[in-house]
């Protein structure tokens, strides 16, 4: 569990981490992005309606040039009376255009109207005081003028004000009234945003700062900018007069606000849009961006603890388990990994070594049963030898006794040493036998080096193969950091992608309606490009992940390697005592030999003594050392024995030792 909860608290610390870097520079780049975003639809705004209404003064001007045009224009100026047919024209013009024009009049030299349109009757009115009369006089051009009262029906409007000249010589002016809403209605029904509206201010003459249209009724042809001493708003309306086109910041009943201006004749027309406005959108994204970073940590968090409990943690807790058994000389718990990887390839590599050790116990124990066996036959066999020259020792007391005492007793000894004979036979048998048993041994123990060294050797390969392991892990690890480069150029040119759509949808937006379908497409290569991002963000962390993963499992191959080389060590230790055996053995085999060469000393011997009773009679004299000779070869001979026993209880002791350090381990 330390390794898993390990695992998590870095992966996850590493989605945080990540997920924060993005987030803040998606956040970061939203904030911007809205607000250029924003701004872009201010401008567009304010191009849109100032041009709109241009083209309806404009349309105006045109019109009443068009009309200053006509022949029965100068007539009637020249001889100071009404002509119907141009008061017809008037008012003709006047009902095609009612939704531009409220007044047509036509005004002499001195400043009188001398007819209108029949809709209007302001005949004789003198007009000559008005401000836009003088200034066309002036400049001899068609003049707009600031906003008035109308004396047709005391509206406000705006006066188009056409000077005519007959030879340089100025004779009247014909003039035309527009209402004043259809500019301000037009002003009127603009919107950014939830706040955002646009105003017009006079920018000519002692009226520069009034405002003539405003959200606000309280304000229109009541306030003037000037009067809120608002230094950023003085320093916006002095810029409205000098310069054609701007913008600003300032502060306006407790809210910041962005606007921008162009000038129109005689005013400007300003769109305004509040700082909250433009945040908001920004806002939004910020709290879908965290929601989304927090789901993104719970379910990259649960993925994560899934996948590294089942494919990585469950698979060495396995072989945890399995190796302190082993560890403690159970070898039959087999383990069973199918992660279809390495670790599956180690755990295969770990079964097959568990087969090859508990071949190896079981020949041991077969070979020291052997030996314990033989052991055993050889001790009684020496206790046998043993036994059988303490009684040809006692035998041949009693002969000599015999001699010394009587020489009839002959016969009896010749019997005597007729089982003599037989007991020294015997054990020159069982001496053969012993030696017999202990080449078998001897070979035995040779088999069982020979397993030892081909455990040694199949551990030596599993270590090469963790070698490999660990190599491979090293190449998927460089090709894993690979992979990652390759996500972060992905991720670049996505940003790039999202980018131009950005730039996209700022140029299909400035278009205004013949740009929407544009838009549509650019916002939908924006999100591709965002979801590139991100799926590259993801890619990135999941390499990162299987790269620390790769380290984790190679560290666990490094245990497992130290872990081979122990057991390694151990099969060597084993090879030692084996050719410990195998030189106890050989000299065990050696004393047999020589006792061997005794026995068949001991049947010569025996013979000769034989030889030595059928002429006994002739030679008793010399029964005493013959016998004395006897005496010296059966204490000889029990020397060797007594030396074969303990050999044999040495080898026997061995035997238990082995079979002892076997028992250790369990192998069914």
């Amino acid at each position: 569990m330390k390794l898993l909860r390990k695992l998590l608290i870095r992966i996850i610390l590493l989605i945080i981490l990540t997920s924060i870097s993005i987030g803040g520079l998606a956040l970061i780049k939203s904030y911007t992005s809205t607000n250029d975003l924003m701004m872009s639809k201010v401008t567009d705004q304010l191009s849109l309606r100032t041009a709109l209404v241009e083209e309806k003064m404009i349309s105006t001007v045109r019109l009443i040039e068009t009309l200053s045009l006509d022949k029965k224009v100068m007539n009637s100026l020249k001889t100071k009376t009404e002509n119907a047919d141009l008061k017809a024209t008037f008012t003709t013009t006047l009902e095609n255009y009612s939704d531009l024009i409220t007044l047509i009049a036509l005004i002499d030299e001195e400043g009188t109207v001398l007819f209108s349109d029949s809709k209007n009757d302001i005949k004789n009115i003198d007009v000559s005081e008005r401000d836009y009369l003088k200034d066309a006089i002036s400049s001899k051009e068609t003049v707009i003028s600031e906003v008035i009262l109308s004396k047709a029906d005391n509206s406000q409007s705006i006066a188009i004000c056409k000077p005519i000249y007959d030879n340089g010589k100025y004779i009247g002016s014909i003039v035309s009234t527009v209402k004043f809403t259809l500019i301000t209605d037009l002003i009127k029904e603009t919107k950014i945003a939830e706040k955002g509206y646009a105003y017009m201010v006079d920018i000519k003459g002692d009226n520069a700062g009034l405002v003539v249209q405003h959200v606000n009724p309280d304000m229109i042809m009541k306030k003037n900018l000037y009067e809120y001493d608002i230094p950023e708003l003085t320093d916006l309306v002095d810029q409205m007069k000098t310069v054609e086109t701007g913008e600003g910041y300032y502060t306006f009943d407790g809210e910041k606000k962005y606007v921008k201006y162009q000038q129109f004749e005689n005013w400007a027309i300003a769109i305004t849009a509040n700082q909250s406005d433009l945040n908001a959108t920004a806002l939004s994204i910020r709290n879908m961006v965290i929601v989304t970073i927090l789901v993104a940590i719970v379910i990259a968090s649960l993925v994560g603890y899934i996948v590294i409990n089942r494919l990585i943690i469950k698979p060495i807790g396995i072989l945890e388990r399995s190796m302190s058994k082993a560890g403690e000389g159970d070898l039959t718990h087999h383990v069973e990994i199918r992660t279809k990887d390495e670790i599956q390839q180690l755990g295969e590599s770990y079964n097959m070594m568990l087969d090859n050790q508990k071949e190896i116990l079981n020949r041991i124990i077969y070979i020291s049963q052997d030996l314990s066996a033989s052991a055993e036959e050889l001790t009684a066999s020496a206790e046998e030898v043993n036994g059988s020259a303490d009684e040809v020792s006692e035998n041949i007391n009693g002969m000599m006794e015999n001699i010394l005492s009587e020489n009839t007793a002959i016969s009896s000894v010749e019997g005597e040493m007729e089982k003599l004979n037989e007991f020294v036979e015997t054990s020159n048998m069982l001496t053969k036998k012993s030696q017999i048993a202990c080449i078998e041994t001897l070979e035995t123990a040779n088999e069982g080096r020979l397993g030892v060294e081909s455990s040694i050797l199949s551990i030596t390969n599993i270590s090469n193969a963790t070698d490999e392991l660990m190599d491979a892990f090293e190449v998927l690890n460089t090709h894993a950091k690979k992979v990652t480069g390759i996500s972060e150029t992905i991720k670049s040119i996505a940003e790039q992608i999202n980018l131009l759509a950005l730039n996209a949808s700022i140029e299909a937006a400035r278009a205004g309606d013949a740009g929407r379908g544009f838009t549509v497409v650019a916002e939908e290569v924006r999100k591709l490009a965002e979801q590139t991002t991100q799926e590259s963000a993801n890619v990135y962390n999941v390499l990162n992940t299987i790269i620390k993963l790769i380290t984790e499992a190679n560290k666990n191959a490094d245990s497992a390697k130290i872990n081979v080389d122990k057991g390694e060590a151990t099969i060597q230790s084993l090879d030692g005592k084996f050719l410990s055996i195998i030189e106890g053995f050989e000299n065990i085999n050696s004393h047999i030999s020589e006792l061997n060469d005794i026995s068949s000393s001991q049947v010569v011997i025996s013979d000769d003594i034989n030889k030595s009773i059928v002429d006994i009679s002739g030679k008793s004299s010399s029964n005493t050392s013959m016998a004395q000779e006897i005496s010296a070869s059966a204490e000889e001979q029990a020397a060797i024995t007594e030396s074969l026993s303990q050999a044999s209880e040495e080898t026997s002791a061995m035997a238990d030792e082995l079979t002892n350090l076997v028992a250790r381990f369990t192998i069914e």
